[in-house]
């Protein structure tokens, strides 16, 4: 698509200047709207092909698990943080945002080599919850942030990360 082509394809209003947005952009935008009427879609693809000629193939009938996530799919999963939360069952959940949910129970080794690979997680258990970040190649400091204030308590080395360590933190910041 050249340029000329690209400025004709844009948003305009009243007061704002024309805003060019490519077919990609807008398949995106589509994509990632999570409840889009389907004759809505039906519009814009024939929209998309009629003013760029490129034919726009519907991924939307398939489930995401069948289809390779697009770039803007990864990036927003890239942004959430893994987690450690208390499932309804009353037992713990590891949350991998690329993989869900990981089958290896509490303080075994695969826990422990999970923590290894990461630089922070969220832990949302009984006693309270906080984000932990990694500070240099081992240690690891919890932060809570309430009433504008920041609270922080060092949870020590990647194999102290126990359920009953990370708990004992979470207590610790609530109360604070």
């Amino acid at each position: 698509m050249t340029k000329e082509e690209e400025s004709r394809i844009g948003i305009t209003s009243h007061n704002c200047k024309i805003l060019p947005l490519s077919t990609l952009n807008i398949y995106s935008l589509c994509l990632l709207t999570t409840e889009i009427h389907e004759a809505l879609w039906v519009k814009i693809r024939k929209v998309i092909l009629r003013t760029t000629g490129v034919p726009v193939v519907d991924q939307q009938k398939e489930p995401a698990s069948q289809r390779s996530l697009l770039p803007a799919e990864l990036q927003a999963r890239s942004r959430v943080l893994p987690r450690v939360e208390m499932g309804a069952a009353g037992s713990y959940v590891l949350i991998c945002p690329r993989e869900g949910e990981l089958p290896f129970t509490t303080d075994s080794l695969e826990w422990f080599d999970w923590f290894c690979s990461l630089s922070s997680f969220r832990f949302i258990g009984q006693s309270g919850r906080f984000t932990a970040y990694r500070e240099g190649q081992r240690s690891w400091r919890a932060y809570r942030s309430f009433h504008g204030r920041t609270h922080k308590q060092s949870l020590g080395t990647t194999d102290r990360l126990t359920i009953a360590r990370l708990e004992q933190v979470a207590g610790a910041l609530h109360l604070a």
